[in-house]
Formats: structure tokens, C-alpha cells, sequence
């Protein structure tokens, strides 16, 4: 009799260990397929997305970039072989920097077809008259064909709450002005929707824009630029360059009508 029990425990027991295995492995491999499942759905998803917002911005064709010195030396054979039409220079910031590329990458530009424009990035604690004489000593007849641009954003303590003040947007429309008269160019000025908001005088209300957003989207005619992508990676060679990445809010033939050296 013990001997017949002993066989029925021997024969119960691999029952039991294989039932639990045999969950086990089901767990593991539902738990894979979900992995998958969920990664699948990430990936369409990100790629529907990516689709949506390249054929938004193909409604755009005149691409562009705006360079600095942190770029250093960049060959603007290449930019042009990018398929990008226009480059935007940085020449200046404030009452006292200047940019140490621009007038190498000024003079290297007009070795390519592209159109060509300056920025100067605003300050806020330097007086309009102080800026401009900045701005002209290091640009000099060195405008290019486009509108001149003043980039202008909130920095340290000088926030939407602290900026929104009579004198703050009156001190940048006298900036702007004063490029105007110097230059007999137009001046654009370069934003967040925040900052042109807060800033909006009367004056700068009549200025055409270089709006700043993630991605093409429908924007008024007083939009002229729209940097759609801070940091976009343009590959030149085997380089990369890392750019705000603009497309003009335009037709082709606006553009050849207009800005085409």
C-alpha cells in the first residue's frame, strides 16, 4: 500500500512542475508580445507623426538657417547643396559683442547663390543709440539682400512680467527705427509668440515677423520667416551643424520676385 502511494506522489509531483512552467512561459511570452505590441505602436505612431509634419512643411519650398559663431567654420557650397536658399548671419549682441565669424562667413557666403541676411540680438539693458552704433560699426555695408533682423527674447530677469512696460516696448521700436533709418532696409523682428506679445507696441504691431515654432503651421501674411525647428541637425559633408532651421511663409515665385540675388 505504501508503495502504490509513493508511485501516485512521484507521478503528481512532475504534473504540478509542469503546469507551473508551462504558466511561467506563457507569462513571458505575453509579456514579450505586449513589449512589442506597445513598441509597434510607438513607432507608427512617431512615424505618422514625422509624415504629417514633413508634408506640412513641404508646402513650404524656401528653406534657410541662421548661423553663429558656435558653428565656425561652415561652407556655404554645402549649405547651398542642402537644398537651403537663404542663410541669416549673426553680426552682434547689445552695446559691446560682436560676433567673431561674421565678416569671414559674410564674405564666404557671397561666394554661393544664396540670399543672404544680418540679426542682431536685442538687449534690453543697453540703450537703443548704444546698440545700433554696435550693430552698424561691425556690419557696415554688410546687410546682404534680405530684411535686416532683431532678435529679440526673454533672458535672466527679464521676463514677461518685468518687460511688460510702456518703456520696454518703446525702447525696442526706437531700436527698430533706428536700423530703418540707417539702412532704408526693413527690419523683421525674430520672437517667440510670447515675447511679441508682451512687446507689441504700436509700432512693432506694423513690423513684418520671424515667428519662432515647433513644426509648420498656418500663420498670418505679417509673418515673413518661421523658424520651425531650433535645433535642426544640417549635415554638410560629413559634418553636422546643429541651426535654427526657417522656412520662408511664401510661394517660390514671391521669394524669386522678391529675394533672389
Amino acid at each position: 500500500m505504501g508503495e502504490v502511494l509513493s508511485m501516485k506522489q512521484r507521478q503528481i509531483k512532475p504534473i504540478y512542475a509542469n503546469t507551473y512552467q508551462q504558466l511561467r512561459h506563457q507569462y513571458h511570452r505575453r509579456r514579450a508580445w505586449l513589449i512589442v505590441l506597445v513598441l509597434l505602436v510607438l513607432i507608427g505612431g512617431w512615424l505618422t507623426w514625422r509624415h504629417y509634419r514633413q508634408a506640412q512643411l513641404d508646402r513650404y519650398p524656401i528653406r534657410g538657417v541662421a548661423i553663429d559663431q558656435e558653428n565656425g567654420f561652415v561652407d556655404f557650397q554645402l549649405v547651398e547643396q542642402a537644398h537651403q536658399q537663404f542663410v541669416y548671419l549673426h553680426t552682434s549682441s547689445g552695446a559691446t559683442y560682436t560676433d567673431d565669424q561674421f565678416k569671414n562667413s559674410y564674405n564666404r557666403a557671397l561666394g554661393s547663390s544664396l540670399s543672404i541676411g544680418v540679426y542682431h540680438v536685442y538687449s534690453f539693458s543697453t540703450s537703443p543709440k548704444a546698440q545700433l552704433a554696435n550693430f552698424s560699426q561691425e556690419v557696415g555695408h554688410k546687410i546682404g539682400n534680405l530684411p535686416i533682423a532683431v532678435q529679440v527674447d526673454f533672458y535672466d530677469q527679464y521676463n514677461a512680467h518685468r518687460l511688460a512696460t510702456p518703456k520696454s516696448r518703446h525702447r525696442l521700436s526706437e531700436f527698430v527705427h533706428l536700423v530703418q533709418q540707417r539702412y532704408h532696409r526693413r527690419v523683421i523682428v525674430w520672437s517667440p509668440d510670447q515675447v511679441w506679445q508682451t512687446l507689441k507696441s504700436a509700432t512693432i504691431a506694423k513690423q513684418p515677423r520671424w515667428a519662432v515654432s515647433n513644426g509648420a503651421r498656418k500663420l498670418s501674411q505679417q509673418v515673413l520667416f518661421n523658424e520651425f525647428d531650433s535645433d535642426w541637425s544640417l549635415k554638410l559633408g560629413q559634418q553636422k551643424q546643429t541651426v535654427p532651421a526657417i522656412y520662408f511663409n511664401g510661394s517660390r515665385h514671391e521669394w524669386n520676385q522678391r529675394y533672389v540675388r
